[in-house]
């Protein structure tokens, strides 16, 4: 990988699981399944070294070999839970020498259509090495089935102390993207420590990334590369002998992306590189130099466009978005309905209620109006009765008045 390109998204294939949490018929979906490592978490995603390789090749080899005096950790896992998942490898050897190597023998170009000549090959011997590294990814929240929110991390560190060799020539004649030439050789003899990080935050499928990387190194290296062809050009040379430290920083959007490097050496030696590519829908443009006698110090840039991710990104971010204001348009029509529903179930109440007040009013104006009645009558029929006691008596009264008077008379006249 050249000096400043964009570093892989997790190393993670994460095969998503539901934990669902529901109210009423509103639901929020975490996935929490956990994660089948896809590729070694301990094998570095960025370019090391004052020649920008990483140190040993980790891809298909056709041949390969290693032996080793001492193995005090080899260590793989796997873990996960309501914070996230991921996983862990770490290998550390003492005493180890390992090789591999790869040719293509491709001449006829009726069965494929491929002309192609090509070897590669390695070959380490390490007093110490140690290599370890961590993915992880946190749940990702759902709403209408789709991710919404979610991050995932690489980190990676190592030591080497040893030396290696490497060399390549591919010769590439096929009536496709593939025509060209590339070829490499370097040497490396010292001690290398490492490290690596990348965080990525996802929205709706489309990432955020920032990545950096450190290392320190004393010993010499040699190397000297080259690629030209139809997916671009890519050249570099350079030799040292001394101490160095540097690092890198970068970070992009959706796969459009920039990373600053620098170095500081201390002894001599001198580098140059630059590339110009594209390939598997990625576009790099970078370059490097530096210079040492005594101290020196060595900086490059690199802009990496990766349309694929662009494009499928911008695709997942399109495809959420309709989904969830689809399901927020639905969701809303249904809150619209219950509100609905609810201000009809509580107004036919005010107006039952309302009914039978009426009707209890009515019934009590019914009840006061005969108990009024019921009172004038009596009242009536009390005032009647009186008069008629009352008038009986004065005649009773008038009749004993009446008869004393004619009995006074008589005695009076002698009749009685």
């Amino acid at each position: 990988m050249a000096i400043g390109s964009l570093p892989k998204s997790s190393h993670l294939d994460i095969n998503i699981g539901k934990a669902n949490y529901a109210h009423n018929d509103y639901q929020a979906t975490v996935s929490t399944k956990p994660a089948k490592d896809a590729k070694d978490p301990k094998q570095g995603t960025q370019s090391f070294g004052p020649s920008g390789t990483v140190l040993y090749g980790t891809g298909k080899a056709k041949s390969s070999g290693e032996v080793f005096v001492g193995q005090p950790q080899n260590a793989t896992a796997e873990f996960s839970g309501p914070a996230g998942s991921g996983a862990f490898a770490g290998q550390t050897r003492v005493l180890e020498a390992r090789a591999r190597w790869n040719d293509v023998v491709d001449t006829n170009p009726m069965d494929d259509g491929k002309i192609e000549l090509g070897i590669d090959g390695q070959a380490q011997a390490n007093l110490f090495r140690s290599d370890q590294g961590v993915d992880y990814k946190t749940p990702a929240a759902q709403y209408a089935g789709h991710d919404i929110v979610w991050a995932d991390a690489h980190a990676n560190v190592g030591a080497v102390v040893g030396a290696q060799v490497d060399g390549s020539v591919n010769l590439n004649l096929s009536f496709s993207s593939a025509l060209g030439f590339k070829g490499r050789v370097g040497v490396f003899a010292g001690a290398l420590v490492r490290g690596e990080g990348e965080v990525r935050g996802y929205l709706g499928g489309a990432s955020v990334g920032v990545h950096a990387r450190g290392e320190a190194w004393a010993g010499g290296q040699a190397w000297a590369d080259a690629k030209v062809g139809l997916t671009g050009l890519n050249a570099s040379v350079g030799a040292f002998a001394g101490a160095a430290a540097g690092g890198a920083v970068g970070a992009d959007v959706m796969g459009v992306g920039v990373e600053a490097s620098g170095q500081v050496w201390a002894g001599a030696g001198a580098k140059a590189s630059v590339d110009i590519g594209w390939k598997d829908g990625k576009i790099t443009f970078g370059a490097e130099a530096g210079a040492a006698l005594g101290v020196g110090a060595a900086g490059g840039f690199n802009v990496t466009i990766d349309t694929d991710r662009l494009v499928s990104e911008g695709k997942a971010l399109w495809n959420t978005a309709n989904g969830i204001a689809g399901q927020a348009a639905n969701d809303a029509a249904k809150l619209a309905g219950d509100a609905s529903r609810t201000a009809g179930d509580i107004w036919q109440a005010i107006s039952n209620a309302a009914n039978s007040a009426g009707q209890g009013a009515a019934h009590t104006g019914d009840d006061a109006g005969q108990a009024a009645q019921d009172v004038v009558d009596a009242v009536v029929d009390a005032a009647t009765q009186a008069a008629e006691d009352t008038a009986h008596a004065a005649e009773q009264v008038a009749d004993t008045a009446s008869q004393a008077a004619g009995d006074v008379w008589n005695w009076m006249t002698g009749n009685g």
